[in-house]
């Protein structure tokens, strides 16, 4: 069954890919957590954690110069094949 739910946790700096990381070890305990993925974007300089819930993700303390987003997920599209 797809994800219900993404949530975005955006970092920048030299530290950001361990604290991401760290935050991303700990949400595995959640049980409508479904899976992670970290992501760098080298031209921003920007570190991405994107995590997939089967329900709304829980309010959970982030460091205070992240920014963060959750989306509901209205359509899911998958590849053909055949």
């Amino acid at each position: 069954m797809p994800p219900t739910f993404i949530h975005y946790l955006e970092l920048r700096g030299s530290a950001a890919q361990a604290q991401l990381a760290e935050y991303a070890q700990g949400l595995r305990l959640y049980p409508d957590f479904v899976d992670a993925a970290l992501l760098y974007a080298p031209a921003q300089q920007l570190w991405l954690l994107e995590t997939r819930w089967q329900t709304a993700p829980p309010e959970l303390a982030w460091p205070a110069e992240a920014k963060a987003w959750a989306f509901e997920v209205r359509e899911f599209i998958t590849a053909v094949k055949d």
